[in-house]
C-alpha cells in the first residue's frame, strides 16, 4: 500500500469512527460514578487491551489475568497485534471495536490524539510521578498517553569478547569515530575469535532506528531538526548532498561489510542474532536495550554486555550521546469506549505503571528502563543499565523531533528501500530519492 493511500485509509477509518463513537473523555467524577455503579451491581466492566509489544503475548495474558484477580469488577480481553500492527489497530476501529487501552507507538498517539483520553483535562494525580517521557505524548499542552518505558539503542558490545581480542585494558568508549569503529571491526575479524558485528536489516530497524539518526541531534537542535524535515516535505533538501546522510550511509556500509549475516543480508531472525551476540559468537550488534528480553534466558549467556553510541561521523564530539526515547505509551480510547470502560481502562493503566506486578513485566520481563519516581523492581537488564548511565549523565542523542513528527507509516514505506540498499538493489542516490519522494508526497 502506497504511503498516501495508507494515510488516507487511516484518516477515513478514524474519522468515521469518531463520528460514531459512543463515549468521550468526560471527567473523573462521571467515570468514578460509573465505576461505583458497576461495583454496586456486581457486574464486570468488560474492556480490551491491545499491545504492539511483540514477543510477549503469553506473558501479557498472564499479566492481565493477575490484574483481573486483583480487580474482579473488570474483565480484560487481550487483543494481539499480529504482524501488521497498524492495520490490525485500524481494523478494530473500522469494526467499531476500538481497544479500551492500547500500548501504541508515539507517532500514532500524537497523530490521532483526538481519539484518546486527555489525561491533562482530568484529575490523575499519579501522572506527576512520571520522571521523563511525557513530552513525547503531549500535544498542544495536553497529555494523551502514559510513557511505558525509556529505551536506548546503539552499538551493543560483548565485553568478554573484546577483552579476549584487545586485552583487559581495552575501553570500548574510546571507539568514538567512524574510523575507530571500522578499525575495531577489522581487528576483531582478523582475530578469528568471533564475528565482529551483526546488523539487523529488518525494515523497522533500518528506518526507525538507524534511519532515525538522519533526523536527530546530528542535524543540530530541535529547531534545526524540524527545519530539515520541513525542507524535505517541501522538496528543498538534497539528501545526496547532506553530510549526515552520507555519514550515516558510510557507517551502514561498514556495518554491512562486517555483518555476520553478510551472505544473507535480509536475514532478520532477531532471536538467533541475540543468541549469537549474547554468547560471544559476535562481538557487537547495532540494536537496543529491549533485546534483553530475548537474551536473558539464553543458556551460556555472557554477563558483561553494554552499549555505546554508534559513531557515524569522524567528529568524536558529534558522536556523544546515546539515542533514546519513549517509543510506546499507554493510551485510552475515548471515541468508542463508554465512560465506564474508560474509568476501568484508567485503573488498568495505573496498575500497569505503578503496581509491582506491572513494573515487573515492563522492567524485568522486558527489561526496559521505567520512567517513574517509585520503581519497585530491580532491572536485571545489563543493556538498560547503559541507557540509565547515559541518561543520568545527560548524554542523550535527541531523536524526539523525529519520533513525534514522523508519520506512523514511515518505517513501513521507507524501511523496504533501506533493505533494497543493503541487498545491493538500490544505490545511495536511489535511496536518497526514495526517501525524498516519501516526504514530498506528504505535502
Amino acid at each position: 500500500m502506497k504511503k498516501r493511500s495508507i494515510a488516507l485509509f487511516m484518516a477515513m477509518m478514524l474519522g468515521a469512527t469518531a463520528l460514531g463513537g459512543c463515549g468521550d473523555a468526560g471527567n473523573d467524577k462521571s467515570q468514578e460514578k460509573s465505576a461505583k455503579q458497576s461495583e454496586a451491581s456486581g457486574e464486570q466492566v468488560e474492556i480490551t487491551f491491545y499491545s504492539t509489544q511483540a514477543g510477549v503475548d503469553n506473558e501479557t495474558v498472564a499479566l492481565l489475568d493477575e490484574f483481573t484477580k486483583e480487580n474482579p469488577d473488570i474483565k480484560v480481553e487481550f487483543l494481539p497485534c499480529g504482524d501488521d500492527q497498524l492495520q490490525a489497530w485500524l481494523g478494530l476501529y473500522a469494526a467499531k471495536k476500538a481497544p479500551t487501552v492500547a500500548l501504541m507507538d508515539v507517532s500514532v498517539v500524537t497523530q490521532y490524539h483526538s481519539y484518546f483520553y486527555n489525561f491533562s483535562e482530568n484529575e490523575v494525580p499519579w501522572v506527576d510521578d512520571i520522571v521523563t517521557g511525557k513530552e513525547y505524548y503531549t500535544v498542544d499542552g495536553s497529555l494523551y498517553a502514559i510513557p511505558a518505558s525509556v529505551q536506548g539503542f546503539g552499538l551493543m558490545y560483548n565485553n568478554r569478547v573484546l577483552k579476549e581480542v584487545f586485552g583487559e585494558d581495552f575501553d570500548i568508549h574510546s571507539v568514538d569515530t567512524r574510523d575507530e569503529l571500522e578499525k575495531m571491526l577489522d581487528d576483531i575479524d582478523a582475530s578469528g575469535k568471533a564475528a565482529s558485528t551483526i546488523t539487523l536489516n529488518a525494515d523497522w530497524a533500518l528506518a526507525a532506528h538507524l534511519g532515525a539518526l538522519l533526523y536527530s541531534g546530528y542535524q543540530g537542535d530541535e529547531t534545526a531538526q524540524m527545519a530539515f524535515i520541513d525542507s524535505l516535505k517541501k522538496g528543498e533538501a538534497s539528501l545526496a548532498d547532506d553530510q549526515v546522510y552520507n555519514d550515516l550511509m558510510d557507517t551502514l556500509d561498514i556495518l554491512s561489510e562486517h555483518n555476520m549475516n553478510k551472505a544473507d543480508p535480509l536475514q532478520i531472525n532477531q532471536e538467533m542474532n541475540c543468541e549469537a551476540f549474547a554468547t560471544g559468537k559476535a562481538a557487537t550488534y547495532f540494536q537496543g536495550d529491549w533485546n534483553w528480553m530475548m537474551m536473558s534466558g539464553v543458556e551460556g549467556r555472557d554477563e558483561e554486555l553494554g552499549m555505546i553510541p554508534l559513531p557515524i561521523s569522524n567528529d568524536s564530539e558529534q558522536n556523544v550521546g546515546l539515542p533514546m526515547s519513549s517509543p510506546k505509551g499507554y493510551c485510552i480510547d475515548a471515541s468508542q469506549n463508554t465512560e465506564e470502560q474508560q474509568a476501568a481502562g484508567l485503573k488498568l493503566v495505573e496498575w500497569l505503571c505503578n503496581s509491582e506486578k506491572g513494573q515487573d513485566f515492563m522492567g524485568v520481563t522486558i527489561g526496559s528502563t521505567l520512567p517513574f519516581k517509585d520503581v519497585k523492581v530491580e532491572n536485571p537488564n545489563a543493556l538498560a543499565k547503559s541507557t540509565q548511565e547515559y541518561m543520568e549523565k545527560g548524554e542523550i542523542k535527541d531523536i524526539r523531533t523525529f519520533t513525534v513528527n514522523v508519520p506512523s507509516d514511515y518505517w513501513y514505506v521507507v524501511g523496504p528501500y533501506f533493505q533494497q540498499y543493503v541487498a545491493g538493489e538500490l544505490d545511495r542516490q536511489g535511496l536518497a530519492k526514495e526517501i525524498e519522494s516519501y516526504w514530498t508526497s506528504l505535502e
